[in-house]
């Protein structure tokens, strides 16, 4: 398809955004508790981690709560929000640090920062940066002394777990079970259409929950791309079929506040 792939490397490039940003920030509800998230990772809301649209997984970034100065750094892990005006989700704990718990959203600044940067987190937040330094013999001997305990340790419990393994055979309850539902009407096709590219998926659950909202917030037809990079498989959303360039670009000045990110994709060709 006609400068396709470069649309796609270009799509790559919208995390190169500004460092710092102001708007609101929201948190998870606790439904969203064990799925996972657009990363691959599983949430948490004891995590110190937050949705974003467009940084890259793994960036840390510095979330300022503007209402009392109060502020928390957080890993990026997953993609959203998804509503508009807002530009940050964190998880629960996060919220509670940032003292808008009760709130449901506030305003803050958030502003992209280095692993040099990053600074010791409370233990609720679980995301904790810790450099220790062996500067002293003292301190190089304590350390042999915990390892040689730990092993001794382990071996011990090794030990005692396979003769209860040999007594009896243990019987596990399996862990409960959430499930989710989608109605799926899909069919393949032959694009020849301008469309709005709004997000990319490497999970299919995510990409069905993020097709089921934008069902009830447009009124357009919503095409999914299935392509290979590499080993890894990715969705790509697209929003809207479109005759012609200026159709899409009336679309993509429309939704710009909600998805700053998205861009015109040529399928005609």
């Amino acid at each position: 398809m006609k400068n396709f792939i470069l649309l796609l490397i270009l799509s790559c490039s919208f995390g190169l955004q500004a460092q710092v940003q102001k708007g609101l920030a929201s948190y998870y509800d606790d439904k969203f508790e064990g799925r996972t998230t657009s990363s691959g990772e599983t949430f948490s809301q004891k995590e110190a981690t937050a949705a974003h649209k467009s940084l890259e997984f793994g960036t840390r970034v510095r979330v300022t709560n503007l209402k009392n100065n109060k502020q928390v750094v957080v890993r990026i892990n997953d993609r959203g929000p998804f509503i508009r005006g807002r530009i940050i989700d964190l998880s629960k704990s996060v919220a509670e640090e940032l003292d808008f718990y009760g709130d449901g959203v506030t305003e803050v600044e958030i502003e992209v920062i280095s692993d040099e940067e990053v600074v010791q987190q409370p233990a609720s937040s679980q995301e904790v940066s810790v450099n220790i330094k062996e500067k002293s013999p003292e301190i190089k001997a304590a350390k042999e002394t915990a390892e040689v305990a730990f092993e001794e340790t382990t071996e011990a419990a090794e030990e005692k777990n396979e003769q209860i393994a040999n007594q009896s055979q243990v019987q596990v309850k399996p862990e409960k079970q959430t499930s989710e539902f989608f109605s799926i009407e899909a069919k393949s096709i032959t694009p020849d259409f301008f469309g709005v590219q709004i997000g990319s998926f490497r999970e299919m659950v995510n990409l069905m929950r993020f097709a089921a909202e934008l069902k009830t917030s447009f009124k357009e037809h919503i095409t999914i791309e299935s392509k290979k990079n590499d080993s890894e498989r990715v969705y790509t959303v697209i929003l809207g079929q479109f005759s012609n360039r200026a159709s899409a670009e009336r679309f993509q000045k429309k939704i710009a506040k909600t998805y700053d990110g998205a861009f015109i994709v040529d399928m005609t060709n």
